[in-house]
């Protein structure tokens, strides 16, 4: 098919199911072409985008020279994982996004990878976008052992914060264990602990925890220490009025945002994937919301 037809295919594709795509695509009377065949010059596109990496990679280069990068002092890096359903059974895809600390550049890498390959790949995109050394880049991340690992092997100078809502929800999760669904005395006793960690940080609220899991009924008190054993190794990452005061972010939501929008909203629709259609589809998503706006022919050429 011609350069436009293609691009026009997986531009589509990429938004919807290829069905859906073919029913767009013949009411907008750009292709007359069944989803199956939709389907397979998508998922060609996707390993045409992995054999042409390095197109990608120069094209993020250069993007970030053009927007003086290698003079920006702060860079976010978050990463998350989101189960996709495969032939092979439910899998984790790995995604991570890189970005400035202006959000003028977005760059979205994701696979079916263990953590170490994965933090390769996040290590490299960092690079391309002017990260010159780890202390560069803050990490925040939902303190998953995986998602500190990567941080501490790959962005060693680099600072870690735990994600402020991934915290809230373990205080909320205890909140209903404790006092019972939708309670006005679960309420309150979050919004408490809500304002203590914002303004205060996690080594104050822990301290108010350890007294107010004293005063529980025993049957309480299993739940009370839950929630402490979440929070007390990760208090050096909760120091919030200082991550505020310093004008930084204290939440993942781009990275959160990414695993349903990127992911969820194309591989998550109730099908199960090959393994090897599924890889090609984050190839080509990954590329289109790095690259927006820019013709998928730059990126790896004519589709033959």
């Amino acid at each position: 098919c011609s350069r436009r037809v293609w691009e026009n295919i997986v531009e589509s594709a990429g938004k919807m199911s290829f069905r859906a795509a073919e029913k767009e695509l013949k009411k907008r009377k750009l292709i007359n072409k069944s989803y199956e065949t939709i389907r397979r010059i998508t998922h060609r596109s996707g390993q045409l985008i992995k054999l042409f990496s390095n197109a990608f990679h120069s094209y993020i280069e250069a993007k970030s020279q053009e927007l003086v990068f290698p003079c920006v002092a702060l860079f976010y890096a978050m990463w998350d994982g989101v189960c996709v359903n495969t032939t092979e059974g439910w899998r984790e895809v790995k995604i991570a996004v890189v970005m400035d600390a202006l959000k003028r550049l977005k760059v979205f890498k994701a696979g079916f990878w263990g953590w170490e390959e994965f933090g390769e790949q996040v290590r490299e995109i960092s690079a391309l976008m002017g990260v010159k050394d780890s202390v560069q880049v803050v990490c925040i991340g939902d303190g998953a052992s995986w998602v500190r690992g990567i941080q501490e092997r790959f962005f060693p100078a680099g600072r870690f914060i735990l994600d402020f809502y991934h915290a809230l929800e373990n205080i909320g999760r205890c909140s209903r264990e404790v006092y019972g669904e939708g309670t006005d005395k679960g309420r309150q006793w979050y919004d408490g602990c809500k304002e203590k960690l914002y303004l205060y940080g996690g080594e104050r609220l822990c301290r108010y925890l350890r007294r107010w899991k004293g005063q529980l009924d025993e049957g309480d008190k299993e739940k009370g220490e839950k929630l402490l054993n979440y929070l007390e190794p990760r208090v050096a990452y909760m120091d919030y009025p200082r991550y505020r005061t310093e004008g930084l972010e204290i939440g993942s939501g781009d990275v959160e945002s990414a695993c349903k929008n990127v992911i969820g909203a194309r591989l998550k629709r109730g099908k199960r994937w090959k393994l090897e259609n599924a890889e090609a589809m984050l190839n080509l998503l990954c590329v289109q919301h790095s690259c927006p706006g820019v013709r998928l022919s730059k990126l790896c050429g004519k589709l033959s």
